[in-house]
């Protein structure tokens, strides 16, 4: 196993202020529309499992970046701070789930053929399927809307009695 040295600079988030906390949840919806929208112009194709199925998957800011926040939600001393990371972190999975929830995008995944995948490809493309269905966009488009508002409340509960939870220990 190969240790990573860190240093003060890596430690940085647990000093974070709502300033801070709000920049790297921007940053991140920017980001991932930014690379989501890369994704939806490549030509039909020109479609590979790198620049879509893959290229979906990290799109955004790497995952460290917004998990510090949530983690905040749950540690940081100050209540203020463990506050505005909860709120953030579910409106951060609201923008998210909208913002996956676009027909281009589904479009861009469905052009995509899997062929000679190997098994973390081909995993990585089944969850990814699976996840688009979850998605309803088999449904009509009123059923799309009713499972997003289901989701999105669904995601608000579980972010609220997290927090509460938390809170109650603090």
């Amino acid at each position: 196993m190969k240790i990573i040295p860190k240093t003060q600079k890596d430690f940085e988030w647990v000093n974070y202020k709502e300033k801070q906390i709000k920049d790297v949840i921007k940053r991140q919806v920017i980001k991932l529309r930014e690379d989501l929208n890369l994704v939806k112009t490549i030509p039909k194709k020109e479609r590979s499992f790198d620049n879509t199925i893959l290229a979906i998957e990290e799109a955004g800011l790497p995952e460290i970046e917004t998990n510090t926040i949530a983690l905040l939600s749950y540690i940081s001393p100050s209540e203020s701070v463990r506050k505005i990371s909860a709120k953030m972190i579910l409106d951060l999975s609201k923008q998210q789930l909208e913002i996956m929830h676009d027909e281009d995008l589904y479009r861009a995944f469905s052009e995509y053929k899997p062929v000679g995948l190997d098994e973390d490809q081909s995993r990585l493309y089944k969850d990814m399927k699976r996840s688009f269905e979850n998605m309803g966009f088999q449904l009509p488009k009123e059923g799309q809307k009713d499972l997003n508002k289901i989701k999105n409340d669904l995601n608000k509960l579980e972010q609220d009695s997290s927090l509460e939870i938390n809170n109650s220990r603090a």
